[in-house]
């Protein structure tokens, strides 16, 4: 095939990759399977024991959801450099594609609390350390990862109520978006790629000294996962030159290979590395393997990649990630606890898994399918349109 066949459409902001929706999509089910499967069973199968490196993966999927984040937000700020709506044009699309929801699963878990949910509904209202409650208030600023930590002696994390643990990450994009206009406004371009290396070497150094073995910390903190967002940074300058892209074309066989070179060395340091004060440097090497998918889904839309992330139920799960990742967790908690009276968990005794565990973790997924559906038909595409009214 030519390349030319392939062209990458470089403006981002009026133009839509629908194979990017199927990404999303995948990191969608990578951790949807991290929470309902690997963190609920209580044992692996000797078949399913099998699996369990590959399944260890699935922690990756939030560098995913990062590179992608970074590619497409410094993607759109780099095209409208210099519009003199630059700023509010962001910040208001921004507020009413995140805000909404976020607040409305907020407003929920403050309800909860006052019908009493920390004692009818433990495991979802309930701090991780009851000793060490998160501030409330600090969900509502998106500060809430300074507060999260660990019990070093008990190996006990800190994520707060399980209802509203998995905002961390979104957390951490948010305060990456107040940021990047401003450093993409004041960094000229031909400077934008060396200074995302230098604040990539500065995130290594606060992996490596500041935060030292409290894993916690490089888990949840921006400083220590800005490396995944600025490699998008990156992607997302490089591709707006076409001879790059067609270079990546040309390269294409040999970065399938380093991606699965990629895939199996990341596999096999996460079960080497385990909780050493190198654990936080494996995100580092998830963003550069997610990075290299990037750019081979940009460059070659048609090749292996493009055709699996067009792959229509991918793309329609990437539409409605957002909801589903805010929600699926609380949903799990409530009809685990509401059907069996237990906690989320999967039984597994005599060499089988309990099928009433099974089958309402999977009635969970499709609850949260369902509202994250709708919700994005109802909610959240109105206000993706009425962003858009607000041009650059």
């Amino acid at each position: 095939m030519n390349p030319t066949e392939n062209k990458f459409q470089i403006n981002i902001a009026n133009s839509r990759i629908p194979q990017l929706d199927g990404f999303r999509g995948f990191a969608l089910c990578a951790a949807l399977l991290w929470h309902y499967y690997a963190c609920e069973i209580t044992a692996y199968s000797p078949v399913l024991r099998f699996f369990k490196p590959a399944t260890d993966m699935c922690i990756m999927a939030v560098d995913l959801f990062f590179v992608l984040s970074g590619f497409l937000i410094a993607s759109i700020l780099i095209e409208s450099k210099g519009s003199p709506n630059f700023f509010k044009t962001f910040y208001v699309r921004r507020i009413l594609r995140i805000f909404p929801v976020y607040y409305i699963v907020y407003a929920l878990f403050l309800i909860g609390i006052l019908w009493g949910g920390e004692q009818k509904i433990p495991f979802i209202f309930q701090n991780s350390l009851p000793d060490q409650p998160i501030p409330l208030w600090s969900y509502a600023i998106f500060a809430q990862n300074f507060f999260m930590d660990m019990d070093v002696q008990r190996q006990i994390y800190n994520f707060g109520p399980h209802f509203l643990g998995i905002t961390w990450s979104v957390t951490i994009e948010e305060q990456f978006y107040v940021l990047a206009p401003l450093f993409i406004w004041l960094t000229p371009k031909k400077y934008l790629i060396r200074m995302c290396c230098v604040f990539i070497v500065a995130c290594w150094g606060v992996k490596f000294a500041l935060f030292g073995d409290n894993i916690m910390h490089t888990y949840v903190t921006m400083p220590a996962r800005m490396d995944s967002l600025l490699m998008g940074v990156i992607i997302a300058n490089l591709v707006q030159n076409q001879e790059f892209i067609q270079k990546i074309f040309s390269m294409r066989q040999p970065l399938y290979i380093l991606l699965f070179v990629q895939l199996i060395l990341l596999i096999a340091l996460i079960q080497w590395v385990g909780n050493s004060p190198w654990y936080g440097f494996l995100f580092t090497f998830g963003g550069l393997m997610w990075s290299n998918c990037l750019l081979l889904i940009l460059a070659d839309r048609n090749g292996l990649l493009g055709r699996f992330f067009s792959i229509k139920f991918l793309m329609w799960l990437g539409s409605i990630s957002y909801t589903v990742y805010l929600t699926h967790q609380a949903i799990n908690g409530v009809l685990h606890q509401y059907i069996l009276h237990q906690r989320p968990i999967i039984h597994y005794q005599n060499g089988w898994y309990n099928w009433k565990d099974i089958a309402v973790t999977l009635t969970s997924l499709l609850v949260s399918f369902v509202i994250s559906h709708y919700s994005f038909k109802w909610l959240e595409k109105p206000l993706i349109r009425k962003g858009h009214s607000f041009r650059y």
